[in-house]
């Protein structure tokens, strides 16, 4: 059953343009994930120095 969807996803227009946007999703999908992870780190190391300089003017 699934090979007999995937010939017909490969054989016609449709099914090529539904794997296209696929492989775009994917690719947008990595990009985000990527950038998130570097803007994450470095937003969790200024709040982490931002505490730090509160807890020192609290004391």
């Amino acid at each position: 059953m699934m090979a007999k969807l995937f010939r017909q996803l490969l054989s016609g227009q449709e099914g090529t343009t539904a794997i296209e946007y696929g492989l775009v999703a994917a690719l947008v999908a990595v990009a985000i994930l990527g950038t998130l992870s570097t803007f994450g780190e470095k937003l969790s190391q200024t709040m982490a120095a931002m505490h730090e300089q509160w807890s020192q003017q609290s004391e």
